[in-house]
């Protein structure tokens, strides 16, 4: 397995420094909106970067790498302002083209890959700060569910030249877990946006893929309704 340098320590925690940033920066005054009002249904979305490490029982492990974090979430209020339940799909993708082929087989070129994973989660949100201060907008969550990892790699085989690159797509099935936090600020009085840290963690066990492990953060948009 490759070994995490100190560069990439640093790497999978700054997205956790940017979020703390982030929330001692929404502790000024200066920036109270509208009470954090939560009842009823809420939708949200969000998108941005993160790191990921995928462990192939193949013999593939890209280390930890960039990519983008697409995230959806579907929930209700159980406790009025304080307790969400939620359905939560997070996702992790890398795409990477012309790859160097010097330590593959003679005979077979990768032209690229991408590689990806994510979980379909139920989760619980829970939000510990007063909802008319802005300490309201903080939240801490949690989630479990099925998670898929996805190989996909378009290859060409040397042997015959001038043939077509053949594609080929890998799914493997597990279970993951994620636990985060974030921040919403509410700009209008059903509408937040804001910026989560997620840690996300599959155990595929496939065919293809062992396991996951993913950083993200993202900048979510949240409705309340």
């Amino acid at each position: 397995m490759t070994g995490i340098t100190n560069t990439t320590r640093v790497s999978c925690f700054l997205p956790l420094l940017l979020a703390t940033a982030l929330l001692i920066s929404f502790s000024t005054s200066a920036l109270s909106g509208p009470p954090n009002e939560r009842t009823g249904w809420m939708a949200g979305v969000g998108f941005l970067l993160g790191n990921g490490d995928i462990e192939s029982s193949r013999g593939f492990d890209n280390g930890w790498v960039s990519g983008v974090t697409p995230q959806f979430r579907f929930g209700y209020m159980v406790a009025e302002e304080r307790l969400m339940l939620s359905f939560e799909n997070k996702q992790w993708t890398r795409e990477k083209g012309n790859l160097p082929t010097a330590e593959l087989p003679p005979d077979v070129d990768f032209i690229k890959y991408q590689v990806g994973s994510q979980i379909y989660s139920l989760a619980l949100t829970a939000f510990p700060g007063n909802p008319e201060s802005l300490w309201g907008g903080f939240y801490l969550n949690a989630g479990a569910g099925p998670a898929v990892a996805r190989l996909d790699s378009a290859v060409v085989d040397t042997l015959y030249s001038g043939e077509d690159p053949e594609e080929v797509v890998r799914y493997d099935w597990g279970w993951g877990y994620y636990l985060g936090g974030g921040y919403e600020y509410r700009f209008v009085k059903n509408v937040a946006a804001g910026l989560s840290v997620n840690y996300v963690y599959s155990s595929i066990k496939g065919e293809y893929i062992d396991r996951t492990k993913i950083w993200t953060l993202a900048f979510n948009l949240m409705w309340y309704f």
